[in-house]
């Protein structure tokens, strides 16, 4: 394991508690232990009805790539892919009913689990089909399929979510098991994206890029090349995900904007506008003025 310390990502459902609206349940599930230096968290997405109003599901960067398991109704109609490191925000409607499985990756574990480099899967989504062979791509799928048969689940209804995620878990550990076993195809994550993401999360990505370099013994450009090719993503960019994460976390303890601006480096409210906006979508003030705002952490 690398060792990097960091916090664990917000999304919008939580951070404005809109995770339980009517139709609509989002949730966030604890890592084992054993996988909670790989794993921010497993997380379920439920569209409980179709509607003619889409409930709308707001996606925030938040320094990771999940894994994702979508199933629409039947087990049978799953598919799965990968989700790139985000560096905007994202909306997507959701109309039909719907089941949706993630496994939340923190950076450094993505080759290890995956067997390639981040830079890999972009911004958008890579099918695992295009990633594995057909057997390895189809293990998830196979893992979630017969355990819901083994439960006795009627085969026109969804199975709990948690009972889903706990396979997730279960097939990750086998993965990460045999991939521990080989060499990775994308190798692991350098010493120096290594360094320089620990620093950066010590920092909460507000240490300019000329004192980074200087830390890890560097030039600018060597530094830029390599997060570029490692992570599809240079250290600036990913920075400012990691700045406006811990931003976000101390609003959700803070009733004052001020205070979390000033402490970030945002010396004026268009600055905190300008991060909000680019990274959420929205003010900060018409997010932290619901009082539907919870302090919910992820289930165990």
């Amino acid at each position: 394991m690398s060792g990097v310390r960091r916090f664990r990502p917000l999304q919008a459902p939580v951070v404005q508690g809109t995770h339980t609206e009517p139709g609509y349940r989002y949730r966030e599930y604890a890592p084992h232990p054993q996988l909670a230096d790989m794993v921010a968290c497993y997380w379920s997405l439920e569209v409980l009805r179709s509607s003619d109003q889409p409930v709308l599901h707001r996606i925030l960067p938040d320094g990771c790539v999940d894994i994702i398991v979508s199933m629409n109704g039947l087990s049978s109609n799953l598919l799965a892919f990968t989700a790139g490191l985000m560096t905007h925000y994202r909306t997507m409607p959701l109309a039909e009913h719907s089941l949706t499985l993630g496994i939340r990756m923190y950076l450094d574990a993505v080759p290890q689990v995956t067997g390639y480099p981040v830079a890999a899967f972009g911004d958008g989504r890579v099918m695992l089909e295009e990633l594995w062979n057909r057997a390895e791509a189809s293990a998830l799928m196979d893992e979630l399929t017969v355990a819901t048969l083994d439960a006795g689940v009627e085969p026109d209804r969804s199975p709990s979510p948690a009972f889903l995620i706990r396979q997730m878990e279960t097939w990750l550990m086998r993965r990460v098991a045999r991939q521990e076993s080989k060499t990775s195809r994308g190798g692991a994550t350098s010493q120096l994206v290594l360094s320089g993401m620990r620093i950066m999360y010590e920092s909460r990505g507000m240490l300019p890029m000329r004192e980074l370099a200087a830390q890890l013994g560097c030039s600018e450009r060597t530094l830029r090349r390599v997060f570029n090719e490692e992570l599809g993503l240079g250290p600036k960019g990913l920075s400012g995900v990691i700045r406006f994460q811990s931003v976000l976390r101390q609003l959700r303890r803070e009733t004052r904007m001020t205070d979390a601006a000033y402490s970030h480096g945002l010396y004026d409210q268009p600055h905190l506008i300008h991060l909000f906006q680019r990274y959420y979508g929205m003010a900060p003030g018409a997010i932290l003025s619901s009082p539907r705002t919870l302090r919910a952490e992820p289930e165990g």
